[in-house]
């Protein structure tokens, strides 16, 4: 009896992903787009490779690319804004009282990747 529940349950996973109705996505299929900073600065779009958000003393450390390829993926669009809202745990307040987040200096867009 316990064969006859395991085959059925695995049968149900085999039609929920491969129903026409339900695409299945690639894992890590969005990435983060940078558009600009708070600097006043013109900023050509890039996209996030890496990011240490504790790394210099809790000021951060983020590496970029044009190449959309070698972007850092995330599984979704609230996992890219996730990202870019982390807060630095080893200086976790700006001077002015502020969350310490260092992504947050730049203008970004979730954006899905395309092959």
């Amino acid at each position: 009896m316990s064969d006859l529940i395991e085959r059925a349950d695995l049968e149900r996973d085999e039609r929920k992903n491969d129903h026409p109705l339900r695409p299945t996505m690639p894992p890590h299929d969005w990435i983060m787009v940078i558009f600009g900073s708070g600097y006043d600065e013109y900023v050509p779009p890039r996209y996030l490779v890496d990011f240490d958000v504790d790394a210099e003393q809790g000021l951060g450390t983020a590496t970029f690319t044009l190449d959309r390829a070698k972007a850092r993926g995330f599984a979704d669009v609230s996992d890219v804004l996730a990202t870019w809202k982390l807060q630095s745990t080893v200086r976790p307040l700006r001077g002015d009282g502020r969350p310490n987040r260092p992504l947050t200096t730049f203008t970004i867009s979730p954006e899905r990747r395309r092959p």
